[in-house]
């Protein structure tokens, strides 16, 4: 195997989440300074996945006040599902071309995601990994399948769905399939079909997008697409096929399309595009063979489209 953490079963990954350190053996003083790989698909329902899915010793996980087995602590729709694997501050995870499979996230915290990283000047690379699933999330300010904030993404694809539902707060709210808030250099070779719900709270501001939600940098996008759907409800701001909103750095984006369709409340402010929600910069020099599935439903106050359209045979 490559020289760094492996993961061969759930509890490898249960014990990278930031939780659960004091159950690291493997991992050690320097878990978040070699590379990490998956060696093979990690199914949560599945028994085969887990060392042993009857394992009763990391207590009370989804805090729902009983202490389960593993695998139910991890899937019971009533707890919280798998903890966040937070890096200190560079990480590269390599998924090899496997998949995480059926992840089940519930979280009131303020960033949902599964992966994050706590030093804002530096970068995650995420890569060949392959995630299917489902997060819920309350109250949050930031929601992504991948992670919240600074990764590269490669060779990945996400088919989680995102559920958010915000009632007692009104702030501004970041979602994303790969990543919520980017100031990475790349997301290349990836796509997501994964579907974004949110309930919005009192006409609080949204920045979505299926696969960045708020840019702030110049990102190299190349090869990606979009076909989840993304619908908002009572809620304004800028929702795009790929990004929400788009800060003034000219990134380009390559060989990319949407065929995923964006509702929101019309009487609502909401900016939306099938590429873009809105750009504070000119992009269309910016945009090489990027286009949207003809026919598509993309309903907001302002419509704000560069994408040339193509039928499904294009696809």
């Amino acid at each position: 195997s490559k020289i760094g953490i492996q993961i061969d079963f759930i509890e490898d990954l249960l014990e990278l989440s930031d939780n659960l350190k004091g159950f690291s053996n493997q991992f050690g003083t320097y878990m978040y300074r070699v590379p990490i790989y998956i060696n093979r698909t990690l199914d949560f329902e599945d028994d085969s996945s887990y060392k042993n899915s009857k394992d009763i010793k990391y207590g009370d996980l989804n805090g729902n006040g009983v202490i389960e087995t593993i695998k139910e602590e991890l899937t019971n729709k009533e707890g919280k599902g798998m903890p966040k694997i937070v890096f200190q501050s560079f990480g590269e995870f390599d998924g090899q071309g496997f998949e995480i499979r059926n992840l089940y996230i519930n979280s009131s915290e303020n960033e949902v995601s599964l992966f994050s990283i706590k030093n804002s000047y530096e970068k995650l690379l995420i890569k060949s990994l392959g995630i299917t699933g489902e997060i819920n999330a309350q109250n949050a300010d930031a929601v992504a399948v991948f992670s919240t904030m600074n990764a590269n993404i490669i060779n990945c694809y996400n088919k989680v769905n995102v559920n958010i539902k915000n009632e007692e707060k009104e702030t501004t709210v970041y979602v994303g399939g790969f990543l919520a808030i980017n100031t990475g250099d790349s997301v290349i070779n990836s796509y997501n079909e994964g579907n974004i719900n949110i309930s919005a709270y009192n006409d609080e501001a949204c920045m979505i997008g299926g696969i960045i939600g708020y840019n702030d940098s110049s990102v190299y996008i190349k090869n990606v697409y979009n076909k989840g759907n993304i619908i908002l409800k009572n809620g304004k701001g800028n929702i795009g096929g790929l990004i929400g909103y788009q800060k003034p750095y000219h990134g380009n984006i390559k060989n990319a399309y949407n065929t995923g369709n964006i509702i929101t409340d019309k009487d609502h402010e909401t900016n939306v595009g099938s590429i873009y929600g809105f750009s504070d910069a000119e992009i269309s020099e910016n945009l090489k063979n990027v286009y949207e599935l003809d026919g598509i439903t993309i309903e907001g106050k302002v419509i704000y489209n560069k994408a040339e359209k193509k039928s499904k045979e294009y696809m």
